[in-house]
């Protein structure tokens, strides 16, 4: 697990989030970006939930999100 900071698009302030991933790994998808050939983030990602990929493509935590949209039924 490491602890991965993230700008929210909510209102710009640094967030950050418990991951199951690798700082390398990370660094490696920052550093790709979406460029074409990348790999899909589940893929790349797949030891990761479906909520700790979602906070490192967006900056949404789980519990923003649910405010946001609501929680999944």
């Amino acid at each position: 697990m490491i602890e991965v900071t993230r700008k929210s698009p909510l209102n710009g302030l640094p967030v950050s989030m418990s991951i199951n991933t690798t700082e390398l790994k990370i660094e490696q998808w920052d550093y790709m970006g979406r460029a074409p050939g990348t790999p899909l983030i589940q893929d790349f990602f797949g030891e990761c939930s479906d909520e700790e990929r979602e906070f490192i493509l967006t900056g949404i935590r789980p519990e923003e999100w649910a405010k946001i949209f609501g929680s999944p039924e």
